[in-house]
């Protein structure tokens, strides 16, 4: 199943939707899609070859409506603009907030990483920062992971082998 598939699924007990707010998609959208509309102008109607790169930019741009992350069926998918990570939950040593508010996520056989997809913002339908590593606790520890103890009000510092732009 897509990406798409997966970000699109009804929500149950069993499943975790973490992605931007409608806020910060919207921008990406408008602003991908103004860079895209100028390179197509420069480089069909005035034929000047440095409205490609405004194609790049502005499809660099628009990818990231790709991002989010989906916990379903005891795995974890996170998809970032270029990059999809799947972890098993029951691989999952460690789930916390950073001090500068990311969720990140260290497995037992892999490289921790961020979940810069979870929405920052405290308003909207999704998970924010702080609720959405609790849930995603309950469901690993449900599909028998071993995590490392974390109160959902305090932040801990990533490791420092964690790839800081691994979503992005």
């Amino acid at each position: 199943m897509s990406w798409w598939h997966h970000a699109r699924v009804p929500h149950d007990a069993n499943t975790l939707v973490g992605r931007p707010h409608w806020s910060e998609r919207w921008a990406f959208l408008a602003g991908g899609g103004l860079l895209l509309l100028v390179g197509l102008v420069s480089v069909v109607w005035r034929q000047n070859p440095w409205g490609a790169a405004f194609l790049v930019v502005g499809a660099v741009t628009l990818l990231e409506l790709r991002r989010c992350v989906v916990v379903r069926e005891g795995e974890l998918r996170a998809q970032g603009r270029f990059v999809r990570r799947t972890v098993p939950l029951a691989s999952l040593q460690q789930v916390a907030v950073s001090p500068m508010a990311e969720v990140w996520v260290q497995s037992v056989a892999e490289r921790p990483f961020y979940l810069h997809m979870v929405n920052r913002l405290a308003t909207g339908s999704g998970p924010g920062v702080w609720e959405f590593p609790v849930r995603l606790r309950e469901l690993a520890a449900a599909d028998g992971a071993q995590l490392d103890a974390w109160e959902p009000d305090e932040t801990v510092a990533p490791p420092k082998q964690i790839r800081p732009v691994f979503s992005r």
